[in-house]
Order: C-alpha cells, then sequence, then structure tokens
C-alpha cells in the first residue's frame, strides 16, 4: 500500500469512527435530555430506591456523554485527514 493509500484508508477509518461516535454520542444526549426535562423526582409517589436509581442512571449518562465527547476529540487529533 502506497504512502497516499494508507492515509486515505486512515482517513475512512477516521470519518467511520467519528460517525459511529456521533451518532452514539445523539442517543445518549436525547436519554440525558429526557432525564432532564423530567427533573428531580419530588414527593413520596416513588420509592427511594427508585429515586437513587434515576438519579445513578443520569450520573451514568452525563459520564457517557464526557466520554463521548473525549474520544471524539483524540480521534480527530490521531489520524490524519486526507
Amino acid at each position: 500500500m502506497a504512502a497516499s493509500e494508507t492515509l486515505q484508508f486512515m482517513a475512512k477509518v477516521k470519518s467511520g469512527l467519528i460517525d459511529y461516535f456521533t451518532e452514539r454520542l445523539d442517543i445518549e444526549n436525547s436519554a440525558l435530555e429526557t432525564y432532564n426535562k423530567l427533573g428531580p423526582i419530588q414527593g413520596s409517589e416513588l420509592p427511594d430506591d427508585v429515586k437513587r436509581m434515576r438519579e445513578i442512571q443520569a450520573i451514568l449518562l452525563r459520564d457517557r456523554v464526557n466520554e463521548l465527547n473525549k474520544h471524539i476529540a483524540v480521534i480527530k487529533r490521531i489520524f490524519p485527514d486526507a
């Protein structure tokens, strides 16, 4: 494989990875938006365990969004453009 072919291949890989991670980021952001719209659960309509589980899930979603943003940034820096 010539150098230019290698660079083109790496650019395709970069594009595919960024597309994948961007799709995952959209999914996670959508789920996080749902949690944010619902807001904290007030009152006693749900048991404390359910409230705690929802809070933990929201924290995990925020963490996934942060990690995906980091992955996208790293891929953009590491892989060359064609």
